[in-house]
């Protein structure tokens, strides 16, 4: 075998040995750090925040994976500053449009109007800077006015997500139309909102709850 060939062959080698250690520790990582997601304590922030976990995953993988950890133990304060850490790096449109669109779903879920608005105002300057779809701007108005305002005009959008819906999003699209409806004193068109969640959610506990609120009149609507 000619030298070239066998520099050739070396490497190959190497390559192949390289991208099986690599995928051998991506998928051994990736199982730690979904297993250290779901506790609330240090564990998650230090494989995070590890040398090989920033060599294996890229930065936004990491950032955004750390933000979500954020959302789902409510730690507010990291929340805000995992945003702007987030908006520092190099991210696609898709990525920007993610991180802001969990930011918002957190805020509304907390109740926090104020930050809500905040983070649509960067999402819909963000938007118009990059000329993407004005759809977008307009879905999530219509959400947080269902959540905070419950304004009615936000009826005629529910309804043409409910046309075509597959059971999954009637359940959501059924329960936004209840707080709506609720909120605006029309309990009797609610409840049969809230009838058509509890039919179609196949989570027991969930339907449990949804059941619970339409025996009390929709009282914690």
């Amino acid at each position: 075998m000619k030298k070239e060939e066998v520099a050739i062959l070396i490497f190959v080698i190497v390559l192949i040995s390289f991208l099986i250690i690599y995928r051998v520790l991506t998928n051994v990582y990736t199982k730690a750090l979904l297993k250290a997601f779901k506790e609330d304590n240090d564990k998650f922030e230090k494989l995070i925040q590890s040398w090989i976990v920033k060599l294996i995953f890229p930065p936004y993988n990491r950032e955004f994976m750390y933000l979500n950890y954020c959302v789902l133990h409510k730690k507010e304060k990291q929340i805000d500053k995992q945003i702007e850490k987030l908006e520092s790096i190099r991210m696609n449109q898709d990525q920007h449009l993610a991180v802001y669109k969990t930011a918002i779903q957190y805020y509304v879920s907390i109740n926090d109007e104020k930050k809500s608005r905040q983070i649509q105002r960067k999402l819909n300057d963000y938007i118009d800077q990059n000329k993407l779809d004005s759809n977008i701007k307009e879905a999530v108005d219509t959400e947080l006015n269902i959540f905070f305002t419950k304004d009615l005009s936000t009826l005629p959008y529910i309804e043409r997500k409910l046309e075509n819906a597959n059971d999954l999003d009637k359940v959501e699209w059924n329960f936004k139309k209840a707080v709506v409806l609720k909120a605006n004193h029309r309990l009797e068109e609610a409840k049969e909102c809230m009838k058509i969640v509890i039919e179609k959610t196949t989570n027991q506990t969930q339907k449990k709850a949804m059941q619970e609120l339409l025996d009390n009149n929709l009282k914690d609507l």
